[in-house]
């Protein structure tokens, strides 16, 4: 007899049938290494729920494109999910809830902004969720601002003298916010008439003896600026380094000056005051010269100041413009300054200094245009791929990464802005965030951006002294940005363009060559139906914790990229791939992480067009470990069995023309309820399909399957088949020795 078994090392399509490492095989399908050392049937899926209570119709156009957990503060988690309305088509947020969830006309709310919807079908509007600061982030468009929104779904209307509790809702009935309850006192009452509630996210509100705090708004809304820029002022003889911005004061499209002592005025003149308010000569007396020393301002609109023989008349803020340096040097000498113009990208020489004007400084700080890829760190959340061009204003652009300020998604400053190898012709595609540790110096954190053939790593935030920019020596970057996952003792796994690869903050390095004509095609034995073309950039990515595995998903044999059906796991203890066939399509899959539930983690799919949502295999705290069964399939009714398939390592002469005899195969393992096995013989060039063996059953469900089978020849390798949970722990070849001793890879 000569045994196979052990199978530690998983999958390695790469390596030759007759020179497979020990403890590999060449291919299989469905089994996975949860009991070590064997080959265990996957455990197939259950279902969370489907819009309606039923499977959808193929095509019907309903592409789960995100699910998630919710968890805010004061909100019972349940499942939220972005789904496409086919009827739009638009993108609609949705409840999701157990069993069966109602879809589109219990969607909370759509992703249009100004009216105008995100694209649907397109790869550079693919939604997706994160929460930060007890709001939940919706990104995923490059020209479509992030949206926000609190989670709240069931809030009532404000009522007058009402016993409140801590974490209660309503809806602001005039802004349409939502308020929640953070404090009460006495006996927790409302007051007698309606408060005026703040209208910023975060701001408070004192009611008699209820305090209200604003979520925000009831239903996804776009992130919004309130962060005020302020540059200073020209000035004579001042130096500025490139770069530099400056705020100019104009009103009604003229230059406004600055005030002067003992300064000539005429009618009409104007000047930008020390409140930024713009003040207008209206009369003048004597010599109309201004007074020796600067005038208290007025500053209501409308109001008069005198200043000596000047009277000025307040006439409202003034329009600032930016101006940056793009060449540094030292301004005028003055007083008054060049000839700014307001109209943008001009520019004026102010001595040996050229200024360009940027925009206006209100339009300078608007939110990011929009966010392909978005992630939390250092307690402030940061978007990159922004826009599909660069904008004027250097703000949004595909190779730029913008930071929030802290804990507050509604408040961007236009100075935190970088470009990330911004001439390389490349975009930025994906984020994530890492930690580096070396041997006696604390961790400190990162944040990675990866471009399609770059990694670039960043320390410290806009503004600190440790912040830089360095781009890592490797040429490999990301392809798929769903595919990214941070897993713990590796690094940041990802899909390059030369397979799944592993960044740990120094190195990046391959780690798929055994499964890489799976992804890229074999045309040496030509068995293998590699990725669809076209569909790599929306492979996906997730985790199970049963055993710790990475998962990558991608699209085999489907027209539609979206539709994803070959997962490749890679066990992270015992560093093996497998790969699990789905007889259903996904869009999506994500690993869920309830707050305070231990180790209770799931791992959801959503359908591509069937509006299952299903949990994956032994990840589902409702799915028995023994119950081998792919839930909700639309073809072939509710359930159907897992089929699994492992083909074995070669047998053969030690010497290229010895040949072999062979007897039979044993087949040794467990059943773990009912199924099927049958096996198919390849010797040489001969294959004989579909042989059943005869089963001898042993305690604790142990069997052994043998297949008598007489043949002759030099190389010899089986295919089985099962159906059904089950284990393979081993196999026997019942070979007669030849002049040589067969050889087996095992």
């Amino acid at each position: 007899m000569l045994p196979q078994r052990k199978f530690v090392k998983g999958l390695d399509a790469s390596t030759p049938y007759n020179n497979q490492p020990v403890g590999t095989f060449p291919r299989s399908s469905n089994l996975v290494l949860t009991k070590r050392g064997a080959l265990r049937a996957f455990s197939g899926s259950s279902t969370y729920s489907l819009n309606g209570g039923a499977l959808l119709p193929s095509n019907s156009g309903e592409v789960i494109e995100d699910i998630f957990l919710l968890q805010v503060w004061g909100v019972t988690p349940y499942y939220i999910g972005i789904i496409v309305d086919p009827a739009g088509p638009t993108f609609k947020v949705c409840d999701i809830t157990a069993v069966s969830y109602t879809f589109p006309t219990g969607a909370i709310g759509q992703l249009a902004q100004g009216g105008n919807a995100w694209p649907v079908g397109v790869l550079s509007c693919r939604p997706k969720m994160l929460q930060f600061n007890n709001q939940i982030i919706i990104y995923g468009s490059q020209g479509n601002s992030p949206f926000t929104w609190n989670g709240v779904i069931s809030a009532g209307a404000w009522t007058a003298n009402t016993v409140m509790s801590l974490g209660d809702f309503i809806v602001d009935g005039v802004t349409l916010n939502i308020q929640q309850v953070i404090a009460v006192t006495g006996d927790a009452k409302t007051g007698a008439v309606v408060p005026t509630f703040a209208t910023n996210i975060g701001d408070t509100t004192t009611d008699n003896h209820v305090t209200w705090i604003n979520r925000g708004l009831e239903v996804p809304s776009p992130i919004t600026n309130s962060f005020i820029p302020v540059y200073p002022q020209w000035s004579p003889n001042q130096a500025f380094a490139a770069q530099a911005i400056i705020q100019v004061a104009f009103y009604s499209g003229a230059l406004a000056g600055y005030w002067q002592a003992n300064q000539t005025q005429a009618s009409n003149n104007i000047i930008v005051d020390s409140n930024n308010n713009i003040q207008q000569v209206t009369a003048v007396t004597g010599n109309a010269q201004t007074g020796a020393g600067e005038p208290q301002w007025a500053v209501a609109m409308s109001s008069t100041t005198t200043d000596n023989n000047v009277t000025w008349t307040n006439q409202g803020p003034a329009t600032f413009y930016n101006f940056t340096a793009i060449q540094g040097g030292t301004t005028g000498q003055g007083p008054q300054p060049p000839q700014f113009t307001d109209t943008v990208t001009s520019t004026v020489q102010d001595s040996n200094i050229i200024w360009q004007n940027t925009g206006l400084t209100s339009n300078s700080a608007l939110p990011p245009r929009g966010a392909k890829y978005a992630i939390v760190y250092a307690g402030a959340l940061w978007v990159g791929n922004t826009q599909a061009y660069t904008t004027a204003d250097k703000s949004d652009g595909p190779t730029v990464l913008r930071m929030s300020d802290l804990n507050n998604p509604n408040s961007w400053n236009p100075i935190n802005v970088a470009f990330i190898g911004k001439d390389d012709g490349t975009e930025i595609t994906g984020l994530a965030t890492f930690t580096i540790a070396e041997t006696g110096i604390t961790p400190t954190g990162s944040l990675v951006v990866f471009k399609d053939y770059a990694t670039y790593q960043i320390t410290g935030v806009f503004g600190a002294s440790d912040f830089a920019v360095i781009q890592a020596q490797t040429d490999m970057g990301c392809v798929a940005s769903d595919t990214i996952q941070f897993l713990p003792g590796y690094g940041i796994a990802r899909l390059t363009h030369n397979g799944p690869a592993i960044f740990d903050g120094v190195r990046d390095r391959l780690f798929g060559e055994q499964i890489r004509p799976f992804i890229f095609g074999d045309d040496e034995e030509g068995d293998i139906t590699p990725l669809t073309p076209g569909s790599i950039a929306y492979c996906y990515g997730a985790q199970t914790s049963f055993p710790p595995m990475y998962i990558m998903v991608g699209n085999v044999g489907n027209s539609n990229v979206r539709a994803l059906n070959r997962m490749f796991l890679y066990d992270l203890v015992l560093r093996a791939w497998i790969i699990v066939d789905l007889p259903f399509a996904i869009s999506m899959i994500r690993q869920i992480r309830q707050q305070g539930s231990g180790i209770a983690l799931n791992v959801v799919m959503g359908g591509t067009w069937d509006g299952a949502v299903r949990y994956l295999g032994n990840n589902s705290p409702t799915q028995s470990s023994t119950n081998e069964l792919w839930r909700d399939v639309v073809t072939a009714g509710d359930t159907v069995p897992v089929s699994s398939s492992l083909q074995t390592p070669s047998v053969y002469g030690k010497n290229t023309s010895d040949k072999i005899t062979m007897r039979g195969i044993y087949v040794r393992g467990k059943l773990l309820n009912t199924g099927q096995m049958t096996i198919d013989i390849v010797m040489d060039t001969t294959k004989v399909t579909g042989m059943q063996p005869n089963y001898f059953l042993g305690n604790n469900n142990e069997f052994e399957a043998y297949l008598p089978f007489e043949s002759e020849g030099k190389t010899v390798y089986a295919v089985i088949h099962a159906t059904g949970a089950g284990e393979i722990h081993e196999i026997n070849w019942d070979i007669e020795e030849g002049p040589t001793s067969p050889t087996v890879m095992a």
